[in-house]
């Protein structure tokens, strides 16, 4: 069955040079009942401002 979960009821964070919605539990953004689905556990809906990149981060095993 699909969820439909509009943007306000997801979880949201503006840093200024990125404003981002997230759709499970990320970061400080917490959400026992979208956790992942199956095996999906990050979906966001990110938007850069114009000339802005993302800074260097370490992330191991992680892939982006």
């Amino acid at each position: 069955m699909i969820t439909i979960r509009k943007s306000n009821e997801r979880g949201h964070a503006d840093h200024g040079w990125l404003d981002t919605r997230f759709t499970f539990s990320f970061a400080e953004f917490s959400d026992p009942k979208h956790v992942q689905f199956r095996t999906l556990r990050v979906m966001n809906d990110d938007r850069v401002a114009g000339g802005a990149v993302f800074p260097r981060i370490r992330t191991g095993t992680w892939k982006l």
